[in-house]
């Protein structure tokens, strides 16, 4: 597929638990940016809490100013942010691909550590050409 056929930005709503949410994509920088504004300082581990709270502020715009503290139980929080990752990752680019996308959550398992997996190396290679 080529770039330049790519609409870069759009949303996507869905319904959860009886509200409706809306995520919008606004390019695969924000993910990078959601990702490395998340880490654990002094670590190379990301905060759950630092992630949905990006989430929440940048990827759902509707309802506005969603919080943590806005949700009633974890399984709610947890379905809004995971369907937040799923649009700021790309993988709503059509809507007829929000119904058919079951294995998100696994998706998601897999991006992430391929994405640590490149960060791991990127720092040991770090490591090694400081060492010579």
């Amino acid at each position: 597929m080529s770039v330049t056929n790519i609409n870069k930005f759009y949303q996507r709503r869905k319904v959860i638990n009886g509200v409706e949410y809306t995520a919008q994509f606004s390019g695969l920088t924000t993910a990078m940016r959601a990702i490395d504004s998340s880490y654990i300082d002094g670590s190379s581990n990301i905060s759950t809490e630092k992630l949905t709270k990006y989430i929440l502020d940048n990827i759902i715009v509707n309802p506005p100013h969603l919080t943590v503290d806005d949700f009633d139980d974890m399984e709610t929080l947890q379905e809004v942010s995971k369907f937040g990752q799923d649009v700021m990752q790309g993988k709503f680019r059509n809507a007829d691909e929000a119904e058919k996308d079951n294995w998100g959550a696994w998706r998601l398992v897999f991006d992430m550590c391929m994405f640590f997996r490149f960060r791991f190396h990127q720092y040991a290679n770090t490591i090694k050409d400081h060492a010579l």
